[in-house]
Parts: C-alpha cells; structure tokens; sequence
C-alpha cells in the first residue's frame, strides 16, 4: 500500500511538473505574439490617415481618393470631368 501511494505522488508531482512547464510555455508564446502584434499595430498606424470625405481613417497605399488636406483650395472647386 505505502509503494502505490509513493507511485501515485511521483506521477502527481510529474503531472504537476509538465502542466507547470506547459502552462509557461504558453505564457511565453502568448506574450511573445502580443509584442509582434503590437509592432504590427505601429507600423500600420504609420500608414492610415484620417480622410475627411471618407470620415474614416483609410490606407495611405490603397485610398481611391486624395485627402481633403491634401489639396488645395484651387484643386478643391475645380469642377471634375464627367466620363
């Protein structure tokens, strides 16, 4: 009887060991994508823009229109050409 239960408190104290070393692991993996994650999110912030006749913030690459600010006063009553 005293050898079964010094068996069942080995593997007890092993369980408790890996679930230990896996829940760190995980903790370190899940910090480790927060951080890129986060870079991600600088570097995209660099390339959004706030446009005014959108009124939503637009991929400075990919916008289909010039920003407002960008133009100027000239550009902005310049009457555009029908197609």
């Amino acid at each position: 009887m005293l050898r079964d239960d010094k068996v069942r408190a080995f593997y007890r104290l092993g369980r408790e060991l890996l679930r230990e070393l896996i829940e760190g692991d995980l903790r370190q993996q899940n910090e480790e994508v927060a951080e890129e994650l986060e870079e991600e999110d600088w570097e995209r912030e660099d390339l959004l823009e706030w446009c005014p006749g959108c009124q939503r913030f637009q991929d400075r690459n990919r916008h289909h229109h010039p920003a407002v600010t960008t133009m100027t006063k000239k550009e902005r009553q310049k009457p555009k050409p029908v197609k």
